[in-house]
């Protein structure tokens, strides 16, 4: 007669490194954000191998994106009314810097993989372990979500065709480097962020009815929560820097939510026997 596991109620913790999975890729952008969640779990086995994870608890993610400077924007054939000459504008935003965070109940419905229990060489009763997979939905419903963006210096230049001349301190006519107003903490209106979800590591078997789950998991936030507020950079009138209220720019055509972590979880396992029978075939 053995037993296997039949239901676990765990507590999980985990935090791990935030970035932008972006379409195209853009080169010029560093993330440094860091999210994570705690909570607690249950998981029912089907077998002594695959098992059903549900669980709730707070998340929290937080996105940092910095961009050096963006490409070169070109408002063409303007007319200056001073010298009475037509000339192109050259704008270049430099030190872009934006963050996002987002409060936000956090609820993973995922199908558990396990292999069967093996002993390391002591064939101590306490080192028993196992290989765990897990992949399936996270429905983050979010409670709060906000973003920050700021840029360090503006700088416009006008080229004069007829001239083959530039000009670029004139900060009187909107030439030369000038600072642009901040957005701070706007609220993003969004309600649900559902991501893929993935774990995998190692179980460990600690104690008569407790085992440690340590892993390293990934979650992919299927939708852009500030695709809706996001302005092409093309599209604000540099002519008149100094008017400039810049909010999130855009700076590819699909952002998509990444984090890479570790999780840790402990659980409490509720065993059943397994016995197992003979049978006789009669002559």
């Amino acid at each position: 007669m053995s037993a296997r596991i039949s239901r676990e109620v765990s507590i999980y913790g985990g935090g791990g490194w935030s970035f932008y999975a972006c379409q195209p890729s853009f080169k010029e952008a560093s993330y440094k954000g860091i999210s994570g969640d705690f909570g607690a779990a249950f998981t029912g086995f089907f077998n002594e191998q695959i098992g059903l994870h549900i669980g709730a608890g707070i998340g929290l993610y937080n996105f940092k994106t910095k961009i050096s400077a963006f490409p070169t924007i070109i408002t063409p054939n303007l007319f200056d009314n001073v010298n009475g000459y037509h000339y192109d504008l050259h704008t270049t935003l430099y030190n872009y810097e934006e963050q996002q965070k987002t409060l936000c109940l956090s609820m993973p419905m995922m199908l558990q993989f396990q292999t069967k229990r093996t002993h390391q060489w002591n064939k101590d009763l306490y080192s028993k372990r196992s290989f765990y997979a897990m992949g399936g939905i996270k429905w983050n419903i979010v409670f709060k979500s906000t973003y920050e963006s700021s840029i360090e210096k503006l700088t416009n230049a006008a080229y004069y065709p007829d001239l083959d001349n530039w000009a670029a301190t004139q900060t009187f006519a909107g030439l030369g480097p000038f600072k642009i107003n901040n957005s701070n903490g706007k609220d993003i209106e969004i309600s649900l962020l559902p991501a893929l979800a993935f774990e995998t590591g190692m179980k460990w078997h600690i104690k008569k009815n407790y085992f440690l789950y340590t892993g390293v998991y990934v979650d992919y936030v299927l939708n852009d929560p500030t695709k809706d507020i996001r302005t092409q950079v093309s599209d604000y009138d540099y002519t008149a820097p100094k008017n400039l209220d810049m909010a999130l720019l855009s700076f590819t055509d699909k952002i998509y939510p990444m984090t890479i972590g570790l999780k840790l979880r402990l659980a409490r396992a509720t065993f059943t026997q397994k016995t197992s029978q003979i049978g006789c075939q009669g002559l």
